[in-house]
Formats: structure tokens, C-alpha cells, sequence
């Protein structure tokens, strides 16, 4: 391919790339180098930007586009959930039934010695509460692993 030929597929992507750079902004403007969360957040930005060319109807109409969609939607589900700490607040419901005004207490009485079976309940539920993000994370793994070879256009 000459030098030539080179320049003019770049000028005929100018668009494609500034549309990208538009979509892609917010996620580059915010990125930080040394935590999993911005991980989740480009891949929920990669899903969202896939699931809408679905939703314009654009694709070329193959058997199995409405299956790739689907588990395209679910990947952006699961980024979601990590991103906005889904599982925090359903591993601790039981706990803060059982104790409503446990935050309010901690803060008041922080250097008060804490009980041994408040502090095994805080535990086993932080505990549950990694236990499910690892299990939507291997999820969200399992799903790109084995079907994200067959999502093209």
C-alpha cells in the first residue's frame, strides 16, 4: 500500500475518529491508572457504544444478531453493576436489619472496642459481598471468553 493510499483511508476515517474521541471522552478524562473500576467503565463505555449501533438498526441482518445483542446487553448489566457497587448493597441487607443504626453508632463510638459477633456479622458480609462481585466478574469473563469472537458487523 503506497504512502499515498495511506493518507486517503486516514482522511476518510477523520470522522469515525472524532465520533469516537466524542464517545470515548468522558471515560479518557476520568481514567485512573491503578483501579479495576475504570477497567469495568471502558467496557461498559465498548457495550453501550455496541448495544446502540444494535438499537439503529445498521447491522447487517445475520442469523444470530438478535442472540449477539442479547449477551452484549447482559456484559453492559454486569459492567453496570460493578461499576455502581450493585453487590455492596445487597450483601449487607440482612446485617443492616439487624443492626439500622449501626453506622451512626460506629461513627460515635469509633475507639470503643468493638463485639466479637458484630464484628464476625461485618465480616461474613463483606465477605458475601466479594464473593458476589468475583462471581459477576467471572461471569462477565465466562460471557467475552466464549461468544465476543463472534460479535462483528
Amino acid at each position: 500500500m503506497t504512502i499515498f493510499r495511506k493518507i486517503i483511508i486516514f482522511i476518510k476515517s477523520i470522522p469515525t475518529i472524532l465520533k469516537n474521541i466524542k464517545h470515548y471522552w468522558k471515560f479518557i478524562a476520568n481514567d485512573r491508572q491503578f483501579d479495576y473500576h475504570y477497567i469495568y467503565e471502558l467496557l461498559y463505555t465498548k457495550f453501550d457504544y455496541m448495544s446502540k449501533y444494535y438499537d439503529k438498526g445498521v447491522m447487517m441482518h445475520y442469523i444470530g444478531e438478535e442472540i449477539t445483542h442479547k449477551e452484549i446487553k447482559i456484559c453492559k448489566e454486569l459492567c453496570s453493576r460493578i461499576i455502581n457497587n450493585f453487590y455492596s448493597e445487597n450483601a449487607y441487607v440482612k446485617f443492616n436489619k439487624q443492626y439500622p443504626n449501626y453506622y451512626d453508632d460506629f461513627i460515635n463510638n469509633i475507639n470503643k472496642e468493638m463485639d466479637k459477633g458484630l464484628r464476625k456479622k461485618i465480616l461474613s458480609s463483606a465477605k458475601h459481598e466479594g464473593y458476589m462481585i468475583q462471581s459477576c466478574i467471572n461471569y462477565l469473563h465466562d460471557i467475552m471468553k466464549r461468544k465476543s469472537i463472534r460479535w462483528w458487523d
